[in-house]
């Protein structure tokens, strides 16, 4: 399909108000002036040793990497660090020229790219786009990485996320059929476990672009099901220039996942995609954003009974750290000494970044909470105002307009529920933070 008019508007938004993903499959790595994958031509180059060797393999099977670096590995005498020796240095020669696909993407505002191919050109393509804070990290499927993730991801501050490994750690490439199950075994089960503050990024309110991926693999729909994604999802792939998919798979992902395949090639849906995104910040540019040179605006709405109104006051000291420095403004009906708290509250969420609900079955049946919660609905749907809810108490928030938004700190497990109270509205804090982008 096509995308409409409608649905790259809302793309488009999407990157602006910093809820879209970018995934790169292995398929997008491709050296200027080639046309082969370099997983594939490595594939290639790892088979031509085994001819030399005299170790059999499937001859149709040449391109694809798993399979021939497990044969590899069957060489008399060989060694796991040879075959990553080998990888490294093809890598090296094979990856000097950044794509120009990627200097396209680097220009786009994501904040969290997630990669499959173990080089460095988004990372770099990103440096060279003048985001000197971007950050780059890796999984290691044998042992616990250190450090984290830095505190702050945002436009200006991204982070790209080697998920397959890297070649600067050669320990951590997933390379043999072997390494791809034990990839796959260790995400699902968290050991070692992708840190926290990535894996909280996956949520129901994000767009996820899916570019140059075999989606064919057995071991990507359980790394979907890692990551949470849903149905609730936003969920985009350009097809014309990947490999067919067969008819039963594409069916999988459209009827489990909803992914939306669009017939446009990667290097036009980029350029689009960009065009899109600068017509939006044309159209929104009287609309107050969240930059780098004021505090953000942050309103708490929340039921006055005593049990919410602590929720809202331990929530305030949680973020203090921030609005003492002068980061963040923060506006709640206790914040209201005199005069009309109605209308105060509607001034102060039309100026806000993003509105916080303090979910309870309390709140959700007070109908004096409508008109705050229909202003920041209209004010969403009219120029993308964050709305973030906090499950504190289990209530049926699921039946109201809220429904769409996921609530923080999880939304099965209600704030109030938590063992370590400390431990959740520090994560609720953090959530906060990346949302509204501290520079």
């Amino acid at each position: 399909m096509h995308l409409s008019d409608r649905q790259w508007k809302n793309l488009a938004r999407d990157l602006q108000q910093q809820r879209c993903i970018l995934l790169l499959g292995s398929r997008l790595a491709i050296e200027p002036g080639t046309e082969a994958p370099l997983n594939e031509r490595l594939a290639q180059y790892l088979a031509g040793v085994l001819g030399q060797e005299g170790v059999a393999y499937e001859k149709l099977s040449a391109r694809r990497l798993h399979y021939i670096a497990q044969r590899f590995l069957t060489i008399p005498k060989i060694r796991r660090i040879d075959l990553e020796d080998e990888v490294v240095e093809f890598y090296r020669q094979h990856t000097q020229a950044i794509p120009e696909i990627y200097r396209q993407l680097a220009q786009l505002p994501f904040t969290l790219v997630v990669n499959t191919s173990p080089d460095d050109f988004m990372y770099r393509a990103l440096q060279q786009a003048g985001k000197t804070g971007v950050g780059l990290l890796h999984y290691n499927l044998r042992r616990e990485r250190a450090p984290g993730p830095p505190a702050d991801i945002s436009p200006e501050q991204p982070l790209v996320y080697n998920l397959w490994g890297t070649t600067a750690d050669p320990e951590s490439l997933v390379l043999s059929q072997e390494d791809r199950v034990e990839f796959i075994k260790n995400v699902v089960r968290g050991n070692p476990a992708i840190p926290n503050q990535i894996m909280s990024c996956f949520d129901e309110r994000k767009t996820y672009l899916f570019l140059g991926f075999n989606l064919e693999n057995w071991d990507l729909r359980l790394l979907l099901d890692s990551f949470k994604l849903s149905k609730e999802n936003t969920t985009l792939s350009p097809q014309l220039d990947n490999y067919p998919l067969r008819p039963e798979t594409r069916s999988f992902y459209e009827d489990c996942y909803e992914f939306v395949f669009i017939e446009q090639e990667i290097g036009g849906f980029a350029s689009a995609l960009q065009t899109a995104f600068v017509q939006n910040e044309q159209e929104h540019a009287h609309f107050p954003q969240a930059t780098s040179g004021r505090p953000r605006r942050l309103v708490v709405l929340h039921h006055t009974n005593d049990a919410d109104s602590a929720c809202c006051s331990k929530l305030v000291s949680h973020l203090a750290p921030w609005i003492q420095e002068g980061r963040l403004e923060l506006w709640h009906p206790g914040s209201a000494l005199h005069g009309d708290i109605a209308r105060q509250m509607l001034e102060h969420i039309a100026a806000a970044d993003a509105v916080l609900p303090v979910l309870s079955v309390d709140f959700v049946a007070d109908p004096a909470q409508k008109p705050f919660l229909d202003e920041a609905m209209r004010l969403h749907q009219e120029h993308g105002l964050r709305i973030v809810p906090l499950l504190f108490r289990a209530c049926p928030w699921e039946d109201t307009d809220l429904a769409p938004f996921a609530p923080l700190p999880e939304r099965d497990k209600p704030l109030r529920n938590w063992p370590d109270e400390d431990a959740a509205y520090t994560l609720v804090a953090e959530r906060i933070k990346a949302l509204l982008n501290y520079a």
